[in-house]
């Protein structure tokens, strides 16, 4: 485990948290600080260069920001990024790693972390193939422990079902449920299968209204919302995934299962999605769900298994 002190800040979407938390957890920070932080006027509209940042710049309802200043400062997302470069220049010992593409002032982290995909290089730049999360096997065998034993009562093979939402990009909507719940019923028909469905908070409720609706009884379960997630126990549990397109996140922790990962396409484009979709395909990781179910011998999406020691070598005792 690591011995110093750790901060997780993002601006609070769970994609971020997940990317940010689960590198830290990566380097051996157990119980990384999660800070979540907003920016007020007239910083909302600045770029992120290092000469306009400042703590002045945090909203009121952001997390409290002050020394003692963490050994490592992870975080993900413009708000945030602006942020660190403000903490850089009142800590510079303090070891500061962006998430994502910062758009701006790459050489004022000490590592940008960003999907091979964005096109971003630099001397201080690692890049992933996907998003950074917290899928692993430990997590995925917990996840087996509490949910195995509820989920054996659905058929096998079980699919889990991972849904995400409307975004720029793309469009999850209550008419995209109604036909992706006719697909999901020709593949029970077909193969028998059971399916664990999990809505995420970015899930239109009318969405998931319709998919359970026109899905009928039996043979499938959905989570409410209430009680413990049962993500990663879906993942750890199903023999294959099924999961919306419009979240490199989403992708990338199914993908880190070494399960057969189905997308399913959803109304929209992006070209930069379609270059990340591409390079899946060609590693033989994910296909595209029409309907039918095939058991592939997987491989795995492994960024997670060497970004760590890479870091590690970039940083050394700073952290």
């Amino acid at each position: 485990m690591a011995a110093g002190t750790c901060w997780v800040m993002t601006q609070g979407e769970v994609g971020m948290v997940s990317q940010a938390l689960g590198l830290a957890e990566a380097l051996g920070y157990a119980s990384p600080a999660i800070k979540k932080v907003g920016l007020r006027w007239p910083w909302t509209w600045a770029p992120n260069w290092p000469v306009l940042a400042s703590l002045r710049a945090l909203s009121a309802g952001s997390a409290p920001v002050q020394a003692p200043w963490p050994d490592l400062l992870i975080t993900c997302g413009r708000k945030a990024a602006f942020i660190s470069l403000a903490i850089g220049r009142v800590s510079p010992e303090t070891a500061r790693i962006h998430i994502q593409n910062p758009h701006a002032s790459l050489g004022a982290y000490d590592l940008v972390l960003v999907p091979a995909h964005d096109g971003v290089t630099g001397p201080n730049v690692l890049a992933t193939q996907g998003a950074l999360h917290r899928v692993n096997a430990a997590k995925l065998a917990q996840g087996r422990a509490e949910f195995g034993t509820s989920l054996g009562a659905l058929p096998k093979p079980l699919v889990a079902v991972l849904l995400g939402g409307t975004n720029r990009n793309y469009r999850l909507d209550a008419a995209w449920a109604v036909d992706f719940a006719a697909s999901l019923r020709r593949l029970q028909a077909e193969t028998g299968c059971g399916l664990a469905i999990t809505p995420s908070r970015r899930t239109d409720p009318a969405a998931v209204q319709a998919l359970r609706q026109h899905l009928g009884n039996g043979r499938w379960e959905s989570w409410s919302g209430a009680g413990t997630n049962p993500y990663f126990g879906y993942l750890g549990t199903a023999d294959a995934v099924i999961v919306t397109c419009e979240s490199i996140s989403m992708v990338s922790e199914a993908c880190a299962t070494g399960k057969p990962v189905y997308l399913a396409r959803l109304p929209g484009h992006s070209a930069r999605f379609d270059e990340f979709f591409k390079s899946l395909e060609a590693k033989g990781l994910v296909r595209w769900f029409d309907g039918s179910l095939e058991l592939w011998k997987n491989g795995r999406l492994d960024d997670m298994d060497g970004i760590a020691s890479q870091v590690r070598a970039r940083l050394g005792n700073r952290i």
